[in-house]
């Protein structure tokens, strides 16, 4: 049987990175934290929460949580981000990472009869290094990222427009959808006016999704099965 291949040539498809399109085993965040403190010559709470969070925002939280200076966060920041780099570098070498089950698949079909694009709290240079250790890098050209942005709203609203300036289309929002693991994706989406879709590899979410407002997909396993769900949507 053939895979259906709705005509999606006017949809744009978001992507998340950490928990929807791979697994990197909490090595970013050990990544993170390893990396401040070798910056900033300091040791810091490793119970912060990275779930749906923007990279120069955890950054600049620590930064003033531990009381230093404003007027040296740039400079800090742009040190922060060379030593996070490598230290990700170093660690993915080491570590076995994961792309969630079929998920190429999905991507690369979405890919060919529609347009994709991501949007991640990762900056930028560390969105690339994530995909490149699982090998998706190559279907990406352009995204929202977390190198300026101070919310998810702003980052999901970066994603669109530098879609729509890379694809030169402009994408209605009922034909815009964001692919997320968390409430933080599922409310940004929601905040923007297009529609979000969560994924649940794990079966976090199995009870809540009436609350998140979700067309609730548990995982990218069944390429047909999806794009049904996915024409149904509109």
């Amino acid at each position: 049987m053939k895979t259906i291949k709705p005509n999606l040539k006017n949809h744009l498809f978001l992507f998340d990175i950490d928990g929807t399109i791979l697994d990197s085993k909490g090595q970013g965040k050990i990544a993170f934290i390893s990396s401040f403190e070798r910056v900033l010559n300091t040791k810091i709470d490793s119970d912060i929460n990275f779930l749906g969070g923007i990279d120069n925002v955890i950054f600049k939280d620590l930064y003033f949580k531990y009381n230093f200076p404003k007027e040296l966060l740039e400079k800090y920041w742009n040190k922060f981000k060379k030593v996070y780099l490598n230290n990700l570098s170093i660690i993915k070498s080491k570590e076995k990472w994961i792309a969630f089950p079929n998920v190429e698949n999905i991507i690369k079909l979405l890919k060919n009869i529609s347009y994709i694009a991501l949007v991640t709290g990762n900056i930028k240079k560390g969105a690339e290094e994530k995909l490149k250790k699982v090998k998706l890098n190559k279907y990406f050209s352009c995204g929202g990222f977390g190198d300026y942005v101070d919310n998810r709203r702003l980052l999901v609203k970066e994603a669109i427009d530098s879609s729509q300036k890379k694809f030169n289309k402009i994408f209605p929002v009922k034909n815009i959808y964001l692919f997320g693991d968390t409430e933080k994706d599922i409310q940004s989406a929601i905040e923007n006016n297009i529609t979000p879709i969560l994924i649940d590899h794990k079966k976090k979410h199995k009870n809540i999704t009436k609350n998140l407002q979700v067309k609730y997909y548990t995982n990218f396993l069944n390429i047909d099965s999806f794009l049904k769900k996915i024409k149904n949507i509109y």
